[in-house]
């Protein structure tokens, strides 16, 4: 015993270890249900994502289109700055060319004076004056002329410094113009930036849905063919059960006294499952719920079909609830577990999102839920394949 503990333990170790660098050999295998949900809610993820980045590129659409405004707007007042700069240079020009002409005025006076006289003119032209009225007019004169070229001479320069100062504001104007408009083009860059990075994943998230979205497919598609298989399965047994009962049931009616006819042919139909059986029962207490449910789930199953099959797949449904073998309540039939395929790939929840159904599936929904049963059948699958020997076909399915 000694030595079987202490091989059973070495074993356990070695198992752990084993595990523990290769998890995935341990771990047991998801079921393709399992694999769908994953895939689901994996494109559940995806389609958030893309509504995130949709929303952001709004938004970053929206900002991009206030920035170009602005560094239109930034470009017409530089532009219209430089303008009002370039009126200012003339002007200052213009000015400096009426100081340098008033300059050239008064120098030529003051030469010409001097030139046509001596230092002495002013005083002997005073001094030659004929009465005092004459010498003060003289004066006056003198001393007008020169107040005139003074006052002229300041006029120009106060509007030299007014236009210099001028020229300083509009300068300075335009260069916080131009920084605002490096920021606003620096923004402009960095929100390109950000819409081509979210188109990107945008588009990454796109490629990526695309390629779940073809899985869960062929998952759905598998656990539609692995519950047609179990369904099958079930069918076979059940058909030789029937087979091995109907001969039980003759070889007691040869023991015993014949039977008639109508008799055999009896039990003929009911070995065979000839057709459907029209009948009513008990409504059943709907809400608005239950009929769009039975109704989804109609459209899932028979949405292709005859308004027949329709009404045999919503008589399955309420035969269930009416046995023993299954829940008792509409939503209890149809989402029991691994009973019907569009519950486990998620094709029922679509529908029923969606409201996708047709007006036939509704009418048959309701109908049957009124009390109209048209089959007496618990169970019902594709007839591809398949021939109608234990059960009854109604368009592309069996009922059994």
């Amino acid at each position: 015993m000694i030595v079987n503990k202490r091989l059973l333990t070495t074993a356990l170790v070695g198992m752990m270890v084993f595990c523990a660098f290769f998890p995935s050999t341990c771990a047991p295998a998801k079921s393709t249900k399992q694999k769908l949900n994953e895939t689901n809610e994996r494109i559940k993820e995806l389609k958030d994502r893309q509504k995130e980045l949709s929303s952001q590129m709004d938004g970053y659409e929206d900002d991009l289109e206030g920035v170009s405004a602005q560094i239109a707007n930034l470009d017409e007042q530089i532009t219209d700055t430089e303008e009002g700069i370039s009126l200012v240079e003339d002007d200052i020009k213009t000015l400096k060319k009426d100081i340098k002409d008033q300059k050239t005025l008064m120098s030529d006076r003051i030469k010409y004076t001097y030139e046509n006289g001596s230092s002495s003119s002013y005083l002997a032209s005073l001094l030659e004056s004929d009465s005092i009225s004459d010498l003060l007019n003289r004066t006056q004169y003198i001393m007008s002329v020169r107040k005139y070229d003074q006052k002229i001479m300041d006029e120009y320069v106060s509007s030299c410094r007014e236009l210099s100062s001028r020229k300083k504001e509009l300068q300075s104007q335009k260069d916080d113009l131009s920084s605002l408009l490096s920021e606003s083009e620096e923004k402009k860059q960095t929100l390109s930036s950000l819409l081509e990075n979210a188109q990107n994943d945008l588009e990454e998230a796109g490629d990526e849905l695309s390629v779940k979205m073809k899985r869960a497919q062929k998952l759905q598609d598998k656990i539609e063919e692995e519950t047609l298989a179990a369904a099958q399965a079930k069918a076979r047994a059940l058909a030789e059960a029937r087979a091995r009962k109907a001969q039980e049931d003759s070889a007691v009616a040869n023991a015993g006294s014949s039977s008639s006819w109508e008799d055999q042919q009896a039990r003929e139909d009911t070995q065979q499952g000839t057709g459907p059986v029209s009948s009513t029962t008990d409504a059943y207490d709907a809400t608005d719920s239950d009929i769009e449910l039975l109704s989804a789930l109609i459209e899932c199953e028979a949405g292709g079909e005859i308004y027949e099959g329709q009404l045999a797949v919503g008589s399955v449904v309420m035969n269930r609830i009416d046995s023993s073998e299954f829940p008792n309540t509409l939503e209890g039939v149809i989402y029991q577990s691994g009973q019907f395929s569009p519950v486990a790939s998620g094709k029922l929840a679509l529908v029923l999102s969606n409201k996708s159904w047709s007006s036939s599936c509704e009418k048959a929904a309701k109908e049957v839920l009124g009390g109209t049963r048209t089959v007496e059948y618990l169970y019902f699958h594709s007839a591809k394949g398949w021939t109608s020997d234990y059960g009854y076909q109604i368009g592309n399915q069996i009922f059994y």
